[in-house]
């Protein structure tokens, strides 16, 4: 007993605070036709429901009382709903009061809840039309009729009779040229009643799909075709006929976007909405800060691109790597969520701090609009083990030997003679003096040298002179890595090799290179734009790989076929 009081108590205090609400219809109700509204009660018990005002609708069934209960994200709810079945016998604008559920603690009242009633757009076929006449016939639509670029757009398929229909098959859909398709499962199949010419025919919808349009201007959507099976109550049981009907073509009219579109545009035509987190606030320049993004709309899902935020100078980012991509259906349209990661890599030490944004084209005003994370992203970056030091990496593909090693009282027996020991320092004198020769030459020389040329853009230790002819054959020898090998031993022998080639090229060396700032350098001194963005391409991959730990195997002969093309223009140019 005690155990069930804890667990009641545990319960309570994980429950949501308590609601009362009125819904209704999101779209325009036809005149003559049913549609359902509910007053919902969540996480109390009612004592008493007192119906509202329906303001002039007639109410055909209810209220059906309905309960529920279950956990939705690790808290407990409980629910209870009184749904009407109503009808509106004329066009216009209706306002249902508010109802009042009273409960043990308190009285709720629901928002007033407003209903607007069109006169049906359906035109009846033409009395002489063959067959059907105006007994029963198939309406194709298209909501909203002029959609923007990339909004999503609702495509139905309606039977309308006013005689029992006993089958209706679906023989042929048209193609829907112009448009990218998503057939929808989850639509309303129940019988509505819609009053058209003084006559209320039974209407059912029989096909739906969202629709996205690939261009602007005027589309048009051909005729779907079906087949009844049309009850006759005079020829009894076996005495249905067949017939088969059409739907007229629909014209739709796609509006292009209004230019110029935001930099930050993420491709997103509908609402949205997204969250973003950073998984720390404390980190060293050794670090990768990861950026979680999860962003969910109703959009065309093809045409989303993940969105790039301007960070500060010190802050560098790779592309954003796709975690998860899921559409789904729900019971008015698709929507489509994706959860990106960003990795961002600290440069400089300090505190930065910067706000993620992104763009979305709102169809119902017209214009962008911008998301902002809640609040802006700070972090305190302290120097790292490596900071400063040379982005290189130890050079692993020569082995040394092992040594054996020699107990110290044996070294005393190989110790030489005094007179080997004089002739030897003698040697070594002259060969410094010789080698001390040697260098100033060479720096007088290349001191003059540089008197001649521009002035060098680094500052640092003296470059040594590159063997291109090693680094051809350390390329060949990275075209075909060992199977056995993981991703990221490729990727960190990459990485050396690249650094060594770009420092050989500008003459300086691997310690002093960035990689922004060397393709700059490269650009400025004739290399050809192709191969510069080949060598961005495959360094950023060598980096990401190397710094942040992503190092996808099947990219790895498109970043060897990368830095082999730039490799061509740097062995030509060198």
């Amino acid at each position: 007993m005690g155990v069930l009081c804890l667990l009641g108590i545990a319960l309570s205090a994980q429950q949501e605070s308590a609601s009362f609400e009125a819904r209704g219809p999101r779209r325009e109700v036809t005149e003559g036709a049913r549609f359902e509204v509910s007053f919902v009660l969540k996480n109390e018990t009612a004592q008493r429901f007192i119906p509202p005002d329906f303001g002039g609708l007639s109410i055909r069934s209810g209220p059906a009382e309905v309960r529920s209960a279950g956990f939705v994200n690790g808290k407990a709810y409980t629910q209870q709903a009184w749904v009407y079945e109503l009808e509106a016998k004329e066009a216009g604008a209706y306002t249902i009061g508010p109802a009042i559920v009273q409960t043990a603690r308190h009285n709720l009242r629901s928002q007033p809840l407003s209903v607007r009633v069109v006169k049906s757009s359906v035109r009846r076929p033409p009395k002489d039309s063959p067959a059907s006449g105006e007994r029963y016939f198939v309406v194709a639509d298209v909501r909203p009729q002029r959609p923007w670029l990339g909004q999503q757009a609702i495509y139905s398929l309606r039977l309308y009779t006013l005689v029992s229909v006993e089958d209706a098959d679906l023989i042929e859909l048209p193609d829907f040229e112009g448009f990218y398709v998503q057939e929808r499962q989850r639509f309303d199949t129940r019988v509505q009643y819609e009053k058209i010419g003084g006559k209320t025919y039974a209407v059912r919808t029989l096909y739906e799909a969202s629709l996205f349009a690939q261009r602007s201007g005027a589309l048009t959507i051909g005729p779907a075709r079906l087949r009844l099976l049309i009850g006759d109550p005079k020829r009894g049981l076996f005495g249905a006929t067949s017939d088969l009907v059409a739907s007229a073509p629909v014209s739709v009219e796609v509006r292009p976007l209004p230019e110029p579109q935001p930099e930050n545009f993420c491709g997103g035509v509908g609402h949205y909405e997204w969250s973003v987190s950073a998984d720390k606030q404390a980190l060293t320049t050794d670090d990768v800060l990861t950026l979680s993004v999860r962003v969910q709309g109703n959009g065309d899902a093809q045409r989303f691109v993940a969105p790039r935020f301007n960070l500060p100078a010190a802050l560098e980012t790779f592309d954003p790597e796709t975690r998860q991509m899921e559409a789904y259906e729900t019971g008015d349209e698709f929507v489509h969520t994706h959860t990106l990661t960003y990795a961002i890599l600290p440069k400089q030490p300090g505190t930065y701090f910067f706000t993620p944004e992104m763009s979305f084209f709102d169809p119902d005003s017209g214009r962008y609009r911008v998301l902002r994370a809640e609040a802006p992203v700070q972090i305190a970056v302290v120097p790292g083990e490596h900071y400063g030091k040379s982005a290189g990496l130890p050079d692993t593909s020569a082995v040394s030997e092992p040594t054996e090693e020699v107990p110290w009282w044996e070294a005393f027996d190989e110790v030489p003679e005094p007179w080997a020991i004089g002739m030897a320092g003698i040697a070594a004198l002259l060969i410094l003096g010789w080698l001390a020769a040697l260098i100033w030459q060479r720096q007088r020389r290349k001191v003059a040298q540089w008197d001649e040329e521009e002035t060098p853009w680094f500052k640092g230790p003296t470059p040594q002179k590159a063997d291109w002819r090693l680094l051809h054959t350390q390329l060949q020898q990275l075209r075909h890595p060992s199977s056995q090998a993981p991703p990221e031993t490729f990727y960190h022998e990459m990485l050396k090799w690249i650094e060594k080639a770009v420092a050989a090229y500008l003459h300086t060396v691997p310690s002093l290179l960035g990689r922004i700032e060397a393709l700059h350098q490269l650009a400025a001194r004739g290399l050809p734009a192709p191969a510069v963005e080949a060598l961005a391409y495959a360094w950023e991959r060598c980096e990401r790989a190397v710094y942040a730990h992503i190092a996808p195997a099947e990219e790895m002969q498109t970043c060897w076929e990368k830095a082999h093309q730039a490799w061509e223009s740097l062995s030509r140019g060198r």
